[in-house]
């Protein structure tokens, strides 16, 4: 999708270029490895290419081993915004300009299971110019020809949170496990 690429070096004064804006995005492949179909609900900053243009995501059923891969995250961001991601970084603070997106899938079945995926990228593609006071540029990436993906943060398999239900209808989860350590002296917690 055309995002306005800006070269490296490329610089910005403020306050006069600090709403020129950058786009941060990540492709998400989404796949269905199991025997039946489920239902897939986006959440968030996600939207699918269609025409090289974003089309706000919408809930899709998918066939066993069928996959998609016309899934983007991505949001803009002014220069200030992103400016600020990289202050955060340089004081040991979260940053605070994010681009989020959930995946959720279900098999549709009331004591089915639901699984969940929670997608966040950022990062710190701007920096200030050395010595010159209000001026930020493009960073470079640390890597010959390469995009400038190691400017961002995100997880490239983010962990899944599962869901078992007993009634999906009435709400009713079944309880999260839980183990008991032997404590020697003590009875075990499971006896045979």
């Amino acid at each position: 999708m055309p995002v306005n690429p800006w070269p490296n070096g490329h610089k910005w004064h403020f306050p006069a270029a600090q709403d020129e804006r950058i786009v941060l995005q990540a492709y998400i492949a989404v796949e269905n490895i199991g025997q039946s179909h489920v239902t897939v609900d986006f959440q968030g900053d996600l939207y699918f290419v269609a025409d090289e243009r974003p089309i706000v995501t919408a809930s899709r059923l998918l066939s066993s081993r069928e996959s998609i891969w016309s899934l983007v995250l991505q949001k803009d961001f002014t220069i200030k915004e992103l400016s600020e991601n990289y202050e955060a970084r340089q004081e040991g603070r979260p940053l605070p300009h994010r681009v989020v997106g959930t995946i959720t899938a279900h098999d549709g079945r009331d004591n089915g299971v639901t699984d969940e995926w929670h997608f966040e990228l950022t990062g710190c593609p701007v920096r200030p110019v050395e010595e010159r006071q209000g001026l930020w540029e493009v960073a470079a990436s640390s890597r010959p020809n390469d995009s400038g993906e190691d400017l961002l943060e995100y997880e490239v398999q983010p962990p899944r949170r599962r869901t078992y239900w007993i009634s999906r209808r009435r709400g009713e989860q079944l309880p999260e496990p839980s183990f008991t350590i032997n404590v020697p002296g003590e009875p075990p917690a499971i006896r045979p």
